[in-house]
């Protein structure tokens, strides 16, 4: 039999094995009623509450949690500047498409509406002026310029919805004016249309051609907004020019710069100036120094006397009242000598160069 490595000692229990589980505490355990709170402490202060401390433990996530805010704020700058420079590069490429597809085909056609006024007006005026040949083909050619402004029969490059509201509505008026222009032919070709009604109907058209223009400004930002007015401004101005030419040209074959003539000479050269004024007052660097090149050339130099020029004439009092002359008769010295500073045409003054008109002014 084996021996016990200690004896018992005689007369005292051995302890008692140890409780598991909940460890013994000193006095009797606490009453909780059913309205003691849990949270409160015996004398009735509530225990503080457990704050939660996301604290990183490692280097690594100490350097990803200092970095994390100025990564996330260049990632925001990053993302602004991506956003900016797309609306930038959609609303030049806008532009871009507008000036291929609209502007630049208006512009032709108001070209070609111009010549083929000052021609059609001559011919009112005197059929021996401007051969049927040569209307003709400034008709077929006004008319290429205003088909490329259609798409099929009732519809016009402006319907695509991109372009502000009443560039559609205005295209479709200029076309369709331009379109309306073959019976006036007729009646000019047959001398049934005299110089004011012809004079007034291609001027009214191309009118119309400025208005599109003028809404066409609505589609550029505040940057360019100040360029589109200005060439606006200068269009029309173009256009006040090309109104002078085909009223002198039209005096000249008549033998008289009076009444309605020179009513609508006075307005043109009135409105030419003020609108080249008030363009001219916002151009900067290069472009006013160019147009400080073109206002110092001899060409635009001799339209300005020769404006004043007529004018000065138009105004002083006549002591009688000639008799008309006669339809293919060569002009009066009187007209001769009023129209003789004019012999620069609005096209030479717009490059610079002088260059004899057809009409001899």
């Amino acid at each position: 039999m084996r021996t016990p490595r200690r004896s018992p000692t005689d007369g005292v229990e051995p302890p008692p094995p140890p409780v598991r589980g909940r460890r013994a505490h000193a006095g009797p355990p606490a009453e909780e009623g059913p309205d003691t709170d849990p949270g409160a402490t015996a004398d009735g202060i509530p225990a503080r509450a457990e704050r939660w401390h996301i604290r990183p433990r490692t280097v690594r996530a100490k350097i990803v949690c200092l970095l994390m805010v100025p990564v996330v704020s260049l990632l925001a700058l990053w993302g602004y500047a991506t956003v900016t420079t797309a609306q930038d590069i959609s609303r030049l490429r806008q532009v871009q498409r507008v000036d291929a597809t609209v502007r630049a085909p208006v512009s032709a056609a108001v070209t070609a509406l111009q010549a083929e006024r000052a021609a059609a007006v001559r011919h009112a005026t005197d059929p021996s002026a401007v051969r049927t040949g040569e209307l003709d083909e400034l008709a077929r050619r006004t008319d290429r310029a205003v088909a490329k402004l259609r798409l099929g029969s009732g519809n016009t490059v402006a319907d695509s919805g991109e372009l502000p509201t009443g560039v559609a509505h205005r295209l479709e008026q200029f076309v369709t004016g331009a379109e309306h222009l073959r019976p006036l032919r007729s009646a000019v070709r047959e001398r049934r249309a005299g110089w004011a009604e012809t004079y007034d109907r291609y001027t009214r058209t191309i009118a119309a051609a400025l208005g599109v223009e003028g809404a066409l400004t609505g589609i550029q930002d505040a940057d360019l907004g100040s360029d589109a007015r200005v060439l606006l401004e200068f269009a029309r101005a173009g256009e006040a020019l090309a109104q002078e030419d085909a009223v002198l040209a039209s005096a000249r074959l008549d033998g008289t710069l009076s009444g309605e003539r020179f009513r609508l000479f006075t307005g043109a050269v009135e409105l030419r100036r003020t609108l080249t004024a008030s363009a001219v007052a916002d151009l900067s660097g290069t472009e006013r120094a160019a147009w400080d090149t073109l206002a110092d050339d001899i060409a635009f130099t001799t339209v300005t006397d020769a404006e004043d020029g007529v004018l000065a004439r138009g105004r002083a009092p006549r002591p009688s009242m000639r008799p008309p002359r006669a339809p293919g008769a060569p002009p009066t010295r009187a007209c001769r000598t009023a129209c003789a500073p004019s012999r620069t045409t609005p096209h030479a003054v717009s490059r610079g160069t002088p260059t004899p008109s057809p009409e001899g002014f």
